[in-house]
């Protein structure tokens, strides 16, 4: 190893940036010297092609309107969706619960009717999970379009 104390600045980087820098050593980015100088344009002497008087500026109330948002169909269609799929999950869970404490006597088994009992032991967890969130997320969505107006 070298012991020299004398500090190096590496030429990749900028030395502002560097241990040792010292700002009388040399030039800075940060610091202009002098202002650069614009050489003068030259503008034409023809008249612009149009002329804006204040006179056509409308006559206003002074209050900024809103821009109105028209109906959306799908909105409203996801709102029954997520509506039915909540009301269905309910009841669909409602009837497989209720179908499963009958049965007590020896009577032959309804495979159809058992397999839509086990059915709907999954299906109705899953539609009210996504009516839910679907009506969560609508929410939100209406929310963020309220904002937007009031702006």
């Amino acid at each position: 190893m070298t012991d020299d104390r004398e500090p190096r600045i590496d030429p990749r980087y900028h030395p502002e940036f560097q241990r040792g820098y010292e700002p009388a050593a040399g030039p800075s980015r940060a610091r202009v010297d002098s202002a650069p100088t614009l050489s003068p344009v030259a503008v034409p002497d023809a008249a612009p092609a149009s002329v804006f008087d204040a006179e056509d500026i409308p006559e206003t109330d002074g209050g900024i309107q809103p821009e109105r948002w028209g109906f959306n169909p799908y909105f409203a269609a996801l709102w029954v969706a997520a509506v039915t799929c909540v009301a269905g999950g309910v009841l669909i869970s409602i009837r497989s619960t209720i179908a499963s404490f009958g049965g007590g006597d020896q009577a032959p088994v309804d495979r159809f009717a058992q397999t839509m009992q086990v059915l709907g032991y999954f299906t109705a967890p899953a539609l009210m999970t996504v009516g839910l969130l679907t009506i969560a997320g609508l929410v939100f969505v209406a929310a963020v379009r309220a904002s937007g107006r009031a702006r």
